[in-house]
């Protein structure tokens, strides 16, 4: 092989090379962005939990204090993140 082949060989390893480290780094990114999109619906979800526990309680006819229903909102979502590992 000679000098000028070695180096055109060269020239498209090293640009291989760069088409792959760009394509990781779309992936990092887009791997970021998925977890931070799970991240927002994790805490919506908990959200969803606390405030149906909260209300269900809060609107029984045997609820008298609003501190009733936030503290069994705050033990289910306690039970719930336990349940699902969050």
């Amino acid at each position: 092989m000679s000098n000028s082949e070695m180096e055109m060989e060269m020239q498209r390893l090293r640009a291989s090379l760069e088409r792959a480290f760009e394509e990781n780094r779309k992936l990092e990114r887009i791997n970021s962005e998925m977890e931070d999109a799970q991240t927002q619906a994790r805490k919506i979800m908990r959200q969803h939990v606390w405030s149906q526990a909260w209300f269900s309680t809060a609107s029984a006819a045997n609820c008298t204090k609003v501190e009733s229903a936030t503290r069994y909102a705050d033990v289910c979502l306690e039970e719930f993140n336990e349940r699902f590992g969050y």
